[in-house]
Parts: C-alpha cells; structure tokens; sequence
C-alpha cells in the first residue's frame, strides 16, 4: 500500500523528526511492505534525519500570494470537474509530480503534531488546501495524533469546520483539541484522542551508537563519567515581544544561577531543533544567549552539536530532571525516565501533562518566575523516586493510547 504522509514541515525539529518516526513504526506495524512518502516543506530534512523519501508540500501558503491563489483554484476547477489528468501538462513538473502523489496514494495522513491553529496561520491555508484537493481526489484521510487550534479569527473558524468535516478520521493527542473540536462542531469525522505519535518508539540505542554519541558529549566539553548532579534545559522563541523575551530569558538564567549555587549542579542546555536544512527556529542560538545571562556560567553547558533522536533522549535520560520548553524534549526524556518540568506555551503540553494528571509541573511560559521554577524542582527532587515511579506508569498508558492511532488507520484502510 501506499501511504502519503502531508503537511509535514522540517526534521531539523526533533521532536517533528520523532513524530514522524513514530508514524512510519505505525504504518510498517501495519504492512511491512508500505511505502511511505512524506511531503515536507524542508524534505531535505527528512532525507537526512528520518531517512524517508520525501519531496516538497503541494502548496505551503495561499494568502497574499498571487501564483499560489491562482495555481490552488486551477487544481480546484480542474479536479471538480475531472479534467486533472489531461491538465498535468500545463503544470510545472514539480508540481505534477507532487500531485501524482496524491492519486496514487491509497490513504493520506496528515501529520502529526501542532500545527492546524492560528499560530502557523500563513501556513494554514496551504493545509487546508490540501484536505480539499485530496477529496476532490475521494482519498481517505486522517489527522493523526494532532493538536489542533486555536482559531482566534472567526475567518479561520468558518474554513476550519467546512474543511475537517470532509475528512474521514481525527485523532488528536490530548483532550483539550478534542474539546476544542465539539466546540466549533465538527461533528461528521470520526474523533478520538489518543496520545502523541513519538511514544510509537523504542529509544533503546546499542554500545556502538552510546560511544559514538558521548564523542560528541566530551567534544561540547562534558564529562558524564564525575559525579555530578545534572539538569538539563530546553529554551525556545516564542511570538512574544523583544521585552517579554528578556524577561523569560532572564527568569531562567536567575533559576539556573540558584541550582548552581544551592544544589552544586552541572547544567546542560540541551534543546531539539537546530537549523539544519534552513530550518529558522535553532535553540542554540537562545541557549547562547541564556547563557551569557547565567552568572555561573561555568557550570554551564551549551550543546552546540547535531543529535539524533535517540541520542538525545539518550543525553536526557542521564539527567537527574529536565526542564523543557520543546514539548518533545520533555517527552523525550520521559521516554529515558527522567522527570520533567514544562514550560508551556500552547496548549499541547498543558494537555499532555493533565493526561497524565501531572499538571502541577506546568509553568506558563509568558508568567514564568525563577520562584516558581525552584517549588516545581523542590516538589520533583524531594520525591525523587515517587516521580520517577509515575513517570514510567504514565508512559506505559500512553503507549497504549498511542498505540490506537494504528488501529483507526487500520479501521480506515479496511473501511469501504
């Protein structure tokens, strides 16, 4: 069978490189014969990280872009009225190859993660293009795992709940996009939640791929091997002021500076994207920064290097607790069982964590406080045990509920 796999944006995001690797250990669980083709905005990515064929999205945005208005009502009109294959000539072969893709797949996945919401808005009508073109098509369809919303704009919301009503099945992987889905009444998919597509994995990684990866960990000048306390960190950007930026930045340098001095820890600023493949939104970069605002600086360490999946859930699970803004650093590192500390800024991980009925572990990344941080680790090191308990609990059930977004595809691909 063919499976195509759409909307998917760059694995130089290794938590967007984990989820689609969860996606082809589903889809291979379900016929080992699959072929799996991945549409990507960065597929370059994807070739390198995943190494999965890949090729570029059919249209990665509409508005405010003449060509790409034109071209999605040219495939529209042609596809309604069943002249798609006598019109491929008149398209550039990129395209036509992209729309090959879809007529010869027998089922379409769009992606999981987060990425059907206002906060990608310039993306979003190229997205939702795609779910029309593809049942213009009479392909089937399924959002897997995803986080969707919120649509803010009223705009969105009408296009939103017309265009997902068409598709066949939605699985969203926390309850808080479920709920969001009933509010704007989307009532004709079938909707379940299940949970995060990257719990799909097995991060074992073997004695050849442990040397390798702490090469690189003695090259950024750590050495895991002297009894240190650890603490790894993620930090990220986020659509805030220049002011509000700052002010996050310096809530965690004032945290980092407090475990250095009270808790004599080492502190590694461990995040998943770089820029590889072009990719804008490289950590390393605000680790840097974070780092120049951290006054015990030596005690720090910015991992400057590329890490695969498992190298870095690998990395987390030697850290006594990490603190994680990337929603899939902290479940990376769960994976590892070590106990985390979100920072949240949509409501994907505030979903996960409730789940999981470990809520009290989010801190909002636009009112994060240093004082915060401290009671959140306080309450995770003086329970230390009773933590790590309760985090290997939780990823069992989650692998269960992961493991339903097979089982629907499955249900889909049988469906007549």
């Amino acid at each position: 069978m063919k499976f195509l796999i759409v909307d998917y944006y760059s694995s130089a995001n290794r938590g967007d490189a984990a989820i689609l690797e969860g996606m082809k250990v589903s889809i291979l669980d379900i016929d080992k014969t699959a072929e799996i083709k991945v549409l990507a905005y960065k597929p370059n990515s994807v070739k390198i990280i995943n190494g999965m064929n890949s090729d570029y999205v059919l249209i990665d945005r509409i508005f405010f872009n003449p060509k790409k208005i034109c071209l999605a009502i040219f495939l529209y009109l042609v596809t309604k009225f069943n002249l798609l294959e006598k019109s491929l000539y008149f398209l550039p072969v990129a395209i036509r190859n992209t729309v090959n893709y879809y007529k010869d797949a027998d089922v379409i996945l769009s992606v999981g993660g987060g990425h059907l919401n206002d906060n990608y808005k310039t993306d979003l009508t190229g997205r939702l293009f795609g779910i029309i073109f593809a049942k213009l098509l009479k392909k089937k369809i399924i959002l897997y795992a995803q986080s969707i919303g919120p649509f803010n704009k009223p705009l969105y919301r009408f296009f939103v709940k017309i265009i997902l009503d068409k598709v066949d099945i939605i699985t969203t992987r926390e309850g808080i996009s479920k709920q969001l889905l009933f509010n704007l009444k989307i009532n004709k998919p079938e909707i379940y939640e299940t949970a995060d597509a990257a719990f799909a994995l097995d991060i074992f990684i073997d004695d050849n791929s442990k040397e390798s990866v702490e090469k690189k960990v003695i090259a950024e000048g750590v050495d895991f091997s002297s009894s240190n306390y650890w603490v790894s960190i993620s930090v990220r950007r986020w659509n805030y002021s220049e002011l509000e930026m700052d002010q996050y930045l310096t809530e965690m340098a004032n945290f980092i500076d407090w475990l250095i001095d009270y808790k004599k820890a080492k502190i590694i600023l461990l995040s998943t994207c770089t820029g590889l493949d072009g990719y804008s939104g490289d950590d390393r970069i605000i680790g840097y920064f974070l780092h120049k605002k951290i006054i015990n600086n030596k005690s720090v360490y910015v991992f400057y290097n590329e890490y695969s999946i498992k190298e870095l859930s690998y990395l987390y699970g030697k850290m006594d607790i990490h603190i994680g803004t990337r929603m899939h650093s902290c479940i990376l590192a769960m994976l590892s069982g070590t106990p985390v500390i979100s920072i949240s800024y949509e409501h994907k991980s505030d979903g996960l964590f409730k789940s999981i009925e470990l809520d009290d572990l989010i801190i909002k990344y636009d009112s994060i406080s240093s004082e915060d941080l401290k009671i959140k680790y306080e309450k995770i090191n003086s329970n230390i045990i009773s933590y790590r308990s309760l985090i290997k609990s939780a990823i069992k059930m989650l692998k269960i509920k992961e493991h339903e977004n097979r089982t629907l595809l499955l249900k889909l691909l049988n469906k007549k």
